[in-house]
């Protein structure tokens, strides 16, 4: 008796593992098509910003940033998703004071607007996991006749 009982288990837990190994079959059969679809529809849900389409660096924006004093890094990403995006991430280094980042984010938010007319921008410092400043500027919204 005692020896069926624990053949019955084994058939159980060969069950459950056949079970996974199907979904796991399952799962790769999805094609490149549908998991970027899925992808897309979670990307939808969360409100997320797909920043692999459509995006570019300003290198000359960013080196410009990158010798301000105080500074240790800067990344700029120009975007068309959500209506035009630029998005600054400025990296400060112990030295620098909240007064001096301000100057810096409203500096280059100011430049690049003007650069980017059709774009929101948006400029941050950061230091030692903070955020430091922040200056946004919002894409002007046309009046309609």
């Amino acid at each position: 008796m005692l020896i069926t009982g624990v053949a019955a288990g084994c058939s159980d837990t060969d069950k459950t593992d056949k079970s996974s190994k199907d979904d796991e079959k399952q799962e790769q059969k999805l094609t490149k098509e549908d998991k970027a679809k899925k992808k897309e529809e979670n990307d939808k849900k969360q409100n997320a910003v797909d920043k692999s389409k459509d995006v570019k660096r300003d290198e000359e924006v960013t080196k410009d940033i990158e010798k301000e004093d105080g500074v240790s890094q800067a990344n700029l990403l120009v975007t068309k998703d959500g209506d035009g995006y630029v998005m600054v991430d400025i990296m400060a280094d112990d030295k620098l004071k909240k007064d001096q980042a301000e100057k810096i984010t409203k500096k280059y938010a100011n430049e690049l607007k003007k650069k980017y007319k059709d774009h929101t921008v948006d400029v941050q410092v950061h230091k030692n996991d903070e955020t430091l400043a922040k200056t946004i500027l919002k894409k002007e919204t046309k009046e309609k006749k």
